[in-house]
């Protein structure tokens, strides 16, 4: 996993490289909220394109039904972009903007997700 911080953009970017069982995405998760704090920030831009979620959906269900306690609390945005295991990221997405989560959108396209991410930061 990588974690950068774009300052020209003010977002904080996350690469995974390896799939992600439970611990691991809780793990990421909270790197990823660490990353941002030290700049200040707020949004974040998951990429996860060369990621598979490698856990039951009761796994994924109990992880992203309230992220909030990895520390991914409503006032971030998060675009996650995706490529592989589509179905348990839109399970995800579901499951995320259900609760009273951050908001999160996911995308298959990554000049999709950033420029919504982008987007959403302008208007704040």
């Amino acid at each position: 996993m990588e974690i950068s911080y774009i300052s020209k953009k003010d977002y904080v970017l996350v690469k995974t490289y390896t799939d992600l069982n439970k611990k691991g995405l809780v793990d990421m998760i909270r790197k990823s909220v660490n990353g941002a704090r030290e700049h200040n920030c707020t949004n974040i831009l998951f990429d996860h394109r060369n990621c598979r979620l490698e856990m039951k959906l009761t796994d994924l269900f109990n992880v992203t039904a309230d992220v909030k306690v990895h520390g991914l609390t409503p006032e971030y945005t998060c675009a996650i972009i995706y490529d592989l295991d589509g179905d348990k990221y839109k399970f995800s997405e579901d499951v995320i903007n259900n609760r009273n989560n951050p908001e999160c959108r996911f995308f298959d396209d990554f000049e999709e997700g950033k420029d919504w991410l982008l987007a959403k930061k302008a208007h704040i």
